[in-house]
């Protein structure tokens, strides 16, 4: 079976991301045959997440809970590392080139034109697979040729930003989230001495702030008595990286029999859970399985399969969200049940 992977950008690039890897994605590198490049890329191991409210109250979730350590790895490096794999795994991968029309016929997806720096090419084939995140472009390019709703756009609810830091006082070991008013953040440290800091926050309160990252991190994170205390001689290394996010959870599957969406295009998790990358390998995995079983309809499969595995852990993530935005509630949460070991377990394993 030959295999095409058609990217946008040019790699290495950065993403915004939380750039957490969840200890539970170890052993699908180990499957990638890439566990020793991740390690050699300067993946910083990370024992522990610690949960501080803007009351000055902190949990604390052991990465041993989910199976052993976390790394802190840039997604720059990882993807790289990544790309070179199904490169090496004998798939064509087509950089610096964008999907630009999807031909469906019969309901199934016969080709796709894509713009390759300037050149048309057209791609053929059986099975089309959207792994184009939160923006799931395949599906919306359906959507746009149908003239369905899936192409209108709602305003954005969030918004994520992210930026790599020098001189953070953060612990080695650590990822620290910090709620705050209107969103939380996550800080945990990646290669070459720095440390990621990614985090949401409703539209509203961002517009309040100038939707500046510098300033959002500033003036509302900082209001977070222990961001203060870690984040107050930081000196960003780099620009600012904005998405906005439309919404959460479960997408509607796209409008064509043989086009099957993982990761962030079938479903988008919450950030503080720190799973995006474990549901995006877990998904693909899961797809991976349905192939192997001929019998039935492969999307049909597909979709049960994934609610089984991720419609839970959506649910609970959505329901914490609404906690974590309302800095009281928050915070009375982490002075309270949080405090008990076994909820706190609970809390982990829901998101998992």
């Amino acid at each position: 079976m030959e295999a095409v992977v058609i990217e946008r950008e040019r790699f290495p690039r950065e993403k915004l991301c939380g750039e957490f890897i969840s200890p539970e994605c170890g052993r699908h590198f180990e499957e990638f045959g890439v566990a020793e490049a991740i390690a050699e890329a300067g993946a910083r191991r990370l024992t522990e997440t610690r949960f501080f409210s803007i009351s000055g109250r902190e949990a604390a979730i052991p990465c041993e809970w989910l199976g052993g350590e976390a790394l802190g790895l840039s997604r720059a490096r990882m993807d790289k590392i990544l790309l070179g794999a199904a490169r090496s795994a004998g798939a064509e991968v087509m950089e610096q080139a964008q999907a630009v029309v999807v031909g469906v016929e019969d309901g199934a997806v016969r080709k796709i034109e894509v713009n390759d720096g300037g050149v048309q090419r057209t791609i053929e084939g059986d099975l089309f697979v959207d792994a184009t995140g939160r923006s799931a472009v395949l599906s919306k390019l359906i959507g746009r040729r149908n003239g369905s709703g899936e192409t209108k756009k709602s305003p954005a609810a969030y918004l994520g930003f992210k930026t790599h830091l020098r001189g953070t006082k953060l612990a080695p070991g650590r990822c620290e989230m910090y709620l705050f008013r209107g969103g939380y953040a996550g800080l945990s440290h990646v290669e070459d001495g720095r440390a990621n800091l990614c985090f949401l926050i409703d539209t509203g309160t961002a517009r309040q702030h100038g939707a500046s990252g510098e300033q959002i991190m500033r003036e509302a994170i900082m209001a977070n008595p222990r961001a203060s205390n870690v984040l107050r001689d930081v000196v960003a290394e780099e620009r600012w990286l904005t998405v906005a996010v439309e919404r959460f959870g479960k997408r509607v599957p796209p409008q064509a029999s043989n086009l099957i969406s993982i990761g962030d295009a079938a479903s988008f998790i919450d950030p503080f859970t720190g799973s995006g990358m474990l549901m995006a390998f877990q998904s693909s995995a899961l797809l991976a399985e349905c192939l192997l079983d001929p019998d039935g309809d492969l999307r049909a499969r597909y979709e049960i399969e994934h609610r089984a595995a991720f419609g839970r852990r959506l649910l609970a993530a959505g329901t914490l969200r609404r906690a974590a935005m309302n800095p009281r509630l928050a915070s009375a949460a982490i002075a309270s049940v949080f405090q008990f070991r076994s909820f706190r377990r609970v809390f982990a394993r829901l998101t998992r």
